[in-house]
């Protein structure tokens, strides 16, 4: 998985909690996924950088 699909798909993935947190007005649920995204989106550039240096 490239370093830039990792980054689209959690800011996919920020964008669809975003989406949702929005039409229900539910901060909470907004802080919680922006936080996972961002984990997420961390640990995949990890797991990515780690493939790479084994290969």
């Amino acid at each position: 998985m490239s370093k830039q699909n990792v980054i689209s798909r959690a800011l996919i993935a920020m964008l669809a909690v975003f989406a949702v947190a929005s039409v229900s007005g539910c901060r909470d649920a907004l802080r919680d996924g922006i936080t996972s995204g961002i984990e997420d989106g961390v640990n995949g550039l990890v797991v990515t950088a780690l493939e790479r240096i084994f290969e």
